[in-house]
């Protein structure tokens, strides 16, 4: 990394698509160009208050979605960057978990100065060594200790009856909950139509119709929102349900990077609302 120089982490496609990108080092930014949504993934995991920069587009809208995976996996810093006149794709990523929202044709000082302003309040939040005057010499003198990691994964327990979010809140599930979001977890990434559940949740004993896929939704939602969490569950107008976050099974032994697997095929930008497809 270049020494005095803020990090900033693209996609190398992103980076290639905005005007300009050649005077980001310029301005200030070390950029790291990541080859997919899962090595970026790692590279803020391992990086110390990191900011990200993700191109917004209405044809490429499978980067919301990222945007959303990112806030719920990791405590970096987002910024989106879209064309001046999408207000409501601006207002869907600050939504959904973007901190900052910039035209994609920004300047490349503007840019330096959004991610400055970004690293300032995570070193603030996160407190990485050297952020924090030491109070003695005594203090002064002691290794920097580091920070715990944050499990921001939801967790399925209990054979799959309750759902655990990473707050602690336990959410009990009835029984085609259960099977719902059982299928969703056995394929991260997917998306499944309400068809597709349907089929998934009904068998010799009852027979589920698509049109009660919505509902059911509905009131798994209402449930946890009770209870004061939103359920990772998000609805791709026109294609179906996916996971928004990772959801892991601890008692199948389920891996950091098997929760993460449905980053290496991001699928398109999810909705907050029910909608028919």
């Amino acid at each position: 990394m270049s020494v005095g120089l803020l990090p900033l982490f693209m996609l190398h496609q992103h980076l290639d698509a905005l005007p300009g990108h050649r005077a980001l080092g310029e301005a200030g930014l070390d950029v790291h160009a990541c080859t997919g949504p899962r090595d970026l993934h790692a590279r803020l995991h391992s990086h110390g208050a990191p900011v990200c920069a993700i191109v917004v587009t209405p044809q490429d809208q499978e980067s919301t979605l990222l945007i959303a995976y990112l806030r719920a996996s990791t405590q970096a810093g987002i910024i989106a960057l879209m064309p001046r006149s999408e207000a409501d794709l601006r207002i869907q990523s600050l939504l959904i978990g973007a901190d900052l929202c910039l035209p994609v044709n920004t300047c490349a000082r503007e840019l330096s100065a959004g991610v400055l302003a970004l690293q300032r309040r995570l070193n603030q939040v996160q407190g990485p060594a050297g952020a924090r005057a030491m109070s003695n010499d005594r203090l002064a003198d002691e290794p920097a200790r580091p920070a715990t990691p944050v499990d921001t994964r939801w967790h399925l327990v209990n054979n799959d009856w309750e759902l655990i979010s990473p707050q602690g809140v336990h959410v009990a599930l009835t029984h085609n909950e259960r099977k719902l979001v059982g299928a969703l977890v056995d394929e991260p990434g997917a998306v499944f139509s309400r068809p597709d559940l349907a089929h998934a949740l009904s068998d010799s004993l009852q027979e589920i119709k698509a049109t009660s896929i919505n509902m059911l939704v509905s009131r798994l939602r209402g449930k946890a929102r009770h209870l004061g969490v939103e359920v990772p569950l998000g609805v791709l107008p026109g294609r179906g349900y996916t996971l928004t976050a990772p959801i892991v099974r601890p008692n199948k032994g389920v891996t950091d990077n098997e929760a993460t697997d449905a980053l290496d095929d991001v699928p398109n930008p999810i909705e907050s609302n029910t909608e028919a497809f």
